[in-house]
């Protein structure tokens, strides 16, 4: 029972790990570029 337990824990912590870490990949991938640039857009816009 311990261990299904603790096995179901570390499943989880696995998962939400993944989850993040494939988020983290496309934020470095063209969405995140497209991102960057719409930032930089925005604040030139602001400037006067």
């Amino acid at each position: 029972m311990e261990y299904d337990r603790s096995f179901a824990l570390v499943e989880a912590v696995i998962l939400v790990g993944l989850f993040f870490w494939l988020r983290y990949i496309n934020s470095l991938g063209s969405g995140g570029k497209a991102r960057e640039e719409v930032e930089q857009r925005a604040d030139a816009s602001r400037e006067p």
